[in-house]
């Protein structure tokens, strides 16, 4: 099942300026292939603002990104109940003095009509009346970003006419999986890594704290009621089949499924690590070591050939 980044062997390529090179620029990857930068999964751990849940730590609130830990409001605390087998889920208490919340916005929130996509499972302990779920943003001229239950229907909402999923049903005490992202166009909305409905909408999102089990104004009613688990936020359009990576079939994403140690490696994009001004340079060896397996595709530089 693909291959191991490792440093046992060694493919190597040679870079074959012109006679007087200029600041020839050789593309390398080695760095963010063995961290796991690029793995499998259709790179889901690309742009991704934050990540919570799971069994990455031993809380709830610490964000697998390292970006912006959540903080528990009035004592809020994890839930031992987790859509994977270790780990702790984010508790929703019912209550606007004890829920969760970021400190400050998260670099990179998505904001105005920027392009996003929030996924995570939900188990809910109550489904009557609303009950908001996550949001950011706020209250006034629509400005809100997040999703909320109309008893058993995950509801989005950023404007004036929030829409429903127009399929996918929420019980108490079941997990299910929700994703709703926004292409600077349209809201596209997915239960169990399916396709559920799609809205026309023009948002204007306000940048805020990120907020769980209460409204985008902490009032006192509409709360969250339940779990949340594996939750993330990217700054782009997930496509329908990284939405499904996300699902996993079931059985959900957790940190080793986006940050990978191993798995097929595709669309890398080689980034520039030095530069050299040399005139004398005419021929540069660079390597990426792979074991277990082949690599495939090319390198391209700024200036001459990639010789094999």
């Amino acid at each position: 099942m693909g291959f191991l980044l490792d440093l046992s062997q060694r493919i190597s390529t040679a870079y074959r300026g012109n006679e007087q090179m200029k600041t020839a620029r050789v593309f390398m990857l080695l760095a963010a292939l063995l961290l796991g930068v690029l793995g499998v999964n259709g790179s889901l751990n690309e742009s991704l603002i934050v990540a919570y849940g799971g069994a990455e730590t031993a809380s709830c609130s610490v964000d697998w990104t390292g970006n912006e830990d959540l903080t528990p409001i009035g004592g809020a605390t994890c839930s031992a109940t987790s859509r994977v087998s270790a780990g702790s889920s984010i508790e929703m208490f019912g209550s606007n003095t004890k829920y969760w919340a970021t400190s400050s916005a998260p670099t990179g929130l998505p904001t105005g009509a920027s392009d996003r996509t929030v996924c995570f499972w939900i188990y809910p302990d109550s489904v009557t009346g609303y009950r908001h779920i996550t949001n950011w943003g706020i209250s006034s001229n629509s400005r809100g970003y997040g999703l909320y239950t109309d008893t058993t229907t995950p509801t989005f909402y950023g404007v004036v006419d929030d829409t429903a999923f127009s399929s996918g049903t929420l019980g108490v005490g079941s997990w299910a999986h929700i994703c709703y992202a926004y292409d600077g166009t349209e809201v596209i909305l997915y239960y169990n890594g399916a396709n559920t409905n799609n809205a026309s909408k023009t948002l204007n999102t306000a940048s805020s704290i990120l907020r769980f089990g209460v409204d985008v104004s902490i009032g006192a009613s509409n709360l969250g009621d339940g779990k949340v688990d594996l939750v993330k936020l990217w700054n782009r359009t997930l496509t329908s089949s990284e939405i499904a990576q996300d699902y996993n079939g079931g059985s959900g994403c957790d940190y080793s499924c986006v940050y990978p140690s191993s798995g097929n490696v595709t669309n890398v994009m080689l980034t520039a690590v030095d530069a050299y001004d040399d005139s004398s340079i005419t021929t540069f060896n660079a390597s990426i070591n792979v074991s277990g397996g082949g690599l495939v595709g090319e390198f391209s530089t700024t200036n001459g050939t990639i010789l094999t």
